[in-house]
Formats: structure tokens, sequence, C-alpha cells
């Protein structure tokens, strides 16, 4: 079994998420999504037989950040994952962004779990060296092992120093994981970015030719690369957030309507 767990601040991905999904996966699998908006209604819309919706109860760490954030829904529902009867150790966990899904069949990707414990995008073009959470792929054993083994009750994700190149001292949600992967000595698969296109560094990727993320699809447009790039000039900052975010709603828009829009990053032309 596969399960996929992603946290969505709103439904404007999961739609696509869920449908890229699943004409992707051919082995069971189950979605695991936590929702902010948890009313009744939308609740009915999604849970399913493969779909299960998280019910918030989550109290945010003081003064956090949005990863902060991010990282206290996460647990909760891995946690909630973990605590299923009907997951056993060698399941595979998919843990993806809101904004991030697969564009290719992810069986390969299921088989070299064999060789390699953990799987995961590694962002090089934004200076990160470390497993980031957009796509992390491992088993329900090894992520135990990388939780002390303690299965529900361990630290699960939070924010950890990255070792970045651009920002040295950044801690980031894939931080504390990626240190513990390094502690261990384990072999891990960086997915890295495959576009023949780019319309903009580290927005709109692909990784390993099997996933794709969209980069900032839930927040203003601006990464670790962008920031470095226009230091100590504000008014550059907010041009190059306009200037994306317009990018981004336009790619946003060629997603809803086009499957294999995905092809102008690998450099085919549309026909």
């Amino acid at each position: 079994m596969i399960h996929f767990l992603s946290v969505h601040t709103s439904k404007r991905w999961v739609d696509i998420q869920r449908r890229f999904i699943e004409g992707n996966v051919a082995a069971p699998h189950r979605f695991w999504l936590f929702l902010e908006d948890e009313t009744d209604e939308v609740r009915s819309t999604y849970v399913s037989s493969t779909c299960y919706v998280a019910r918030s109860g989550v109290v945010d760490p003081p003064n956090s950040r949005s990863s902060g954030r991010h990282v206290a829904r996460l647990n909760k529902l891995t946690r909630h994952v973990l605590g299923q009867s009907l997951v056993v150790d060698e399941d595979v966990l998919v843990f993806l962004d809101s904004d991030a899904f697969l564009i290719r069949n992810i069986e390969p990707l299921v088989e070299k779990l064999k060789r390699y414990p953990v799987i995961s995008v590694q962002r090089l073009e934004n200076g990160d060296r470390h497993s980031h959470p957009c796509f992390f792929m491992t088993t329900v054993r090894t992520w135990k092992s990388l939780n002390g083994g303690c299965g529900t009750s361990g630290p699960m994700w939070h924010v950890g120093r990255t070792d970045s190149v651009f920002r040295p001292k950044k801690s980031d949600t894939g931080g504390a994981i990626y240190n513990e992967i390094k502690r261990q000595g384990l072999k891990w698969l960086p997915l890295n970015r495959t576009n023949v296109v780019d319309f903009a560094p580290v927005l709109f990727g692909i990784y390993g030719h099997t996933v794709y993320h969209h980069g900032c699809g839930s927040r203003s447009p601006v990464v670790d690369v962008h920031i470095v790039a226009v230091r100590g000039k504000p008014q550059a900052l907010q041009h190059m957030r306009c200037c994306f975010g317009r990018m981004s709603n336009l790619v946003y828009n060629n997603i809803e309507k086009e499957p294999h829009f995905f092809r102008v990053f690998e450099g085919h032309s549309r026909r």
C-alpha cells in the first residue's frame, strides 16, 4: 500500500493533486489529506474509500512562522496515518506539498526503495543540500527509524538546519530529517531538477522526470535564490513577486485544463 500525505491550506490544489496521483499510480494506495477548510460540505466532497480528510485541532507553536505551522499540521496527519491498523511497516509513505504531484508512473521509484531507503526532491537550484519535503518517499519502517523507532510519538517533522548554499544559517522543514539521514548513514536518492525549459528559477520544476512541484503554489512566489539575487533591494523583490505571481497563475490555469502541461518544461513544442 502506498500512502500519500499532503497538507492543504485551501481547496485550490486538492483536485489537481488527486487527479495526477490517480493517473500515475496503479498499485493500491490511499490519499490522506489535511485541509484547513473542514466544513461538512468539504469533507463530503473529498472523503472516499481512498481519501481521508483530517480534522484540525492543531495548536500552532508560539510565534510560529508558516514553516512551523506547516510542520504542526503535517505531524498531526502523520501521527494519524501511522496510528491506523491498516498501515504496516512494509507500506510506502509519500509526503507531498500541496502543489506537488506525480506526472509519471511511480512504480520505478517504488522499486528503487529497495536500494535507497529515502527518495526525495533536492532543490540544488535553490541552494538546498537537504531532502525537501515537497516530495519525500520512504517506507513506514524507515520513517520510524528516522524518528527513533517511536512510531507515532517521535519528533516527526520539525524545522532544522539545512547547510543551504545561499543561506548558511537557514532552517527548513526537511533539515532535521536530512541530518538524521546523514547521522544514520542512510543511502538516499535525490531527485534533481530535470527541466529543459525554465520559466523561473526553482518554480515550475520537474524532478527526476517524475514529480512536478509548482513552487509557492499557496503563497507568495519568492524563494531563497530570489531573495539572494535582489538582497537589499525591496522594490526589486516586490517587482519579482508580482511577475512570478502572474506567471504562476498562468501556469496553474494551464495545469487545470491540460493533462500534459509539463511537456513544455521538457522542451516539447505544443501542437
